[in-house]
């Protein structure tokens, strides 16, 4: 009877519980002076991956930081819109003879900094000069035909397929232009950008050659076929032989990057694919070198 009574009767409602109480000594949600705490608020959670205010445009969408002696002569000599030039305070003068000539026939001043403001404009690789010039302002391929047209030479072109590296691109680029070539075309999504760093590795020839940007590189070759525009396209494992086919007639190089190389697509829509004879152990060449080298087998061809 007792443990029934205890543990209550299952016909009778049972008494209501009041607020349990905590360890401590209080009911939970008070202290144990019966006060009242303040629950705590939960943290907003932070993705860590995104940033918290938008990100200032970086330096090479704004403008062109060009270091190093020969990309910025060649800067002040392409007439392309320089907004500073800073050398090296602490460099004797007679090691810019050279880019103070350029710039005084410009009207250009150059001001002398410390060596650190330089580093952080351009990193280590200066030469103590900087130039902050206007970004690159990329042309379209109606713009490269309309230049063919009034070069009155075959059309060569180089195409780039994936090449992201800026020391590639700005060794084409460098190479192309040294070869004659009327112009560069770069992929949106597939290739990399005209940078600060493509410029010091073109040293500067990138400002003097023209360079298009299209959204899908096939179409653009597509395009230059119509015209009359052979696309040759570099392949490590291709059965022919860069030499056994004629460069002299107008031509767009495409070259494609050190991991996948020149898209299928690209391949199948190509007029020739070729490769470069290979005889040591090494898989092959990377793209700056294999891209030189085609080149100039058609500047050998064509002498």
């Amino acid at each position: 009877m007792a443990e029934r009574e205890r543990r209550g009767h299952p016909g009778t409602p049972r008494r209501a519980q009041g607020p349990a109480r905590s360890k401590l000594g209080g009911f939970r949600g008070q202290d144990p002076r019966g006060h009242q705490v303040a629950k705590p608020q939960p943290t907003p959670r932070t993705d860590a991956r995104r940033p918290l205010r938008p990100e200032a445009p970086r330096d090479d969408e704004r403008e062109l930081h060009v270091a190093g002696r020969r990309a910025v002569l060649e800067a002040l000599r392409s007439g392309r819109t320089i907004n500073r030039l800073y050398i090296d305070q602490a460099t004797p003068p007679a090691a810019f003879a050279a880019i103070f000539e350029a710039a005084n026939q410009r009207g250009l001043h150059a001001e002398p900094v410390p060596r650190q403001r330089l580093q952080m404009l351009a990193g280590e690789h200066h030469q103590g000069v900087v130039a902050i010039c206007a970004p690159i302002a990329y042309v379209d391929i109606d713009d490269l035909l309309a230049r063919i047209e009034v070069a009155g030479a075959p059309a060569l072109l180089l195409a780039l397929d994936g090449v992201q590296d800026p020391q590639n691109i700005g060794s084409l680029i460098r190479t192309a232009e040294v070869a004659g070539a009327q112009g560069v075309i770069l992929a949106e999504r597939r290739s990399g950008a005209v940078t600060s760093a493509v410029v010091r590795a073109a040293a500067g020839a990138a400002l003097h050659l023209p360079v298009a940007r299209v959204k899908n590189l096939h179409q653009a070759v597509d395009r230059l076929q119509r015209e009359g525009i052979q696309a040759v396209v570099a392949h490590p494992v291709a059965e022919r032989i860069v030499y056994d086919v004629d460069l002299t007639v107008p031509t767009v190089i495409v070259v494609g990057g050190e991991g996948k190389g020149v898209g299928e697509l690209m391949r199948k829509k190509a007029d020739a694919i070729v490769r470069l004879p290979q005889v040591g152990q090494v898989g092959s060449l990377n793209a700056a070198v294999a891209g030189a080298l085609m080149l100039y087998e058609a500047v050998r061809q064509r002498l």
